[in-house]
């Protein structure tokens, strides 16, 4: 299998990697599930083929969509990840660890729906 190789210059948005945890708030007293940043690492949106896309309709990973982040061990599929103010659930992690100097995980996402939706 060819490895993917992404120019640096690819890499350019951030997203933050870490956890939800129950934060007292200030005002309520109540506790309020908040996301907790671990780390940030810079992404690349990857777009999907039409035929792909077409392949996902009617499954579990038709809302979703994928980055491509250098790669690191740090990262574990339990965890969530925050782009632009908004939250996402990691669905797989396609982890690159062959021997290569430079290699990138691609991470399926799917943005988390608030109350009701």
């Amino acid at each position: 299998m060819p490895q993917i190789r992404y120019s640096p210059s690819d890499m350019v948005k951030k997203a933050n990697f870490g956890g939800v945890q129950s934060v007292k708030n200030k005002f309520s007293g109540a506790n309020v599930p908040t996301f907790v940043k671990q780390f940030t690492l810079h992404y690349k949106d990857i777009k999907r083929t039409l035929t792909q896309t077409y392949m996902l309709q009617g499954t579990e990973l038709q809302d979703t969509k994928i980055i491509a982040v250098r790669h690191n061990s740090k990262l574990v599929d339990t965890m969530k990840v925050q782009i632009s103010g908004d939250s996402y659930d990691i669905k797989d992690i396609s982890v690159d660890d062959s021997n290569d100097y430079i290699t990138y995980d691609l991470i399926t996402i799917a943005k988390v729906k608030k109350g009701g939706a």
